[in-house]
């Protein structure tokens, strides 16, 4: 089955079922990826930017390559909203901080990122609750590299979210049974 590239990952287009199980939705602007149309039969496809302000992937934004790497930059928008519980794109916060990944991206250089993990949140999380929030705040850096050769692809994501999980929960058990 060839790739297909959402073009509008966010938060709102991915719902939870009963069991919370995630579940994408509105693929209005995705694109199915035929890689014998693509130049030399790379993953990427030359189309016009689209997607919600705040999550397009800048690389896209300004050269117009399509890639799944692109999927993977508004995925860690998402990541940045779950941790911070603010929005990707609010014009009530201070000028330079309008966007969530700038915000953050200063942030993550100053290694404040535990100040903005959503108060909320901290005023209840023991210490490996904080340290999942941290690490999937590492984790939405990776996505929101720069240079999309560099973030990770959507199977690493998938892959080092089951580790945060699986880690954590392991050492939560090991301190209650000692």
């Amino acid at each position: 089955m060839p790739p297909i590239y959402h073009r509008d990952v966010k938060s709102s287009n991915i719902l939870l079922d009963d069991k919370l199980n995630a579940k994408v939705s509105d693929f209005g602007l995705s694109r199915l990826v035929d890689l014998t149309e693509t130049a030399n039969n790379e993953s990427h496809i030359f189309t016009g930017a689209q997607g919600t302000l705040g999550y397009v992937d800048p690389e896209y934004y300004r050269n117009f390559q399509l890639t799944d790497k692109s999927d993977v930059y508004s995925f860690g928008v998402v990541l940045l909203e779950i941790v911070t519980s603010k929005k990707a794109i609010d014009f009530s916060r201070q000028e330079e901080d309008v966007n969530l990944v700038m915000y953050m991206n200063k942030m993550m250089d100053e290694e404040r990122l535990v100040e903005c993990i959503d108060p909320v949140l901290k005023k209840t999380a023991n210490k490996v609750d904080l340290q999942t929030m941290q690490q999937l705040g590492n984790l939405a850096s990776a996505c929101l590299n720069e240079r999309r050769q560099n973030r990770p692809s959507m199977k690493e994501v998938a892959d080092e979210i089951e580790y945060i999980i699986n880690v954590l929960s392991q050492e939560v058990t090991e301190t209650q049974l000692s």
